[in-house]
């Protein structure tokens, strides 16, 4: 939902913060969620770049 409301609001100003709160309201979370996220994908993966 992020980058779907980067086709409206191309920054991360307040404005983009209420778009994203009215289409995603748990953003918040689902954004703590993701930043730890990483932990659990295994590490060959992330040596295929």
């Amino acid at each position: 939902m992020h980058e779907l409301c980067h086709t409206v609001r191309m920054d991360h100003s307040r404005a983009f913060r209420e778009l994203l709160q009215r289409h995603d309201p748990l953003w918040r979370s689902n954004d703590r969620e993701l930043k730890t996220a990483w932990k659990y994908v295994p590490a060959w993966i992330a040596l295929q770049h």
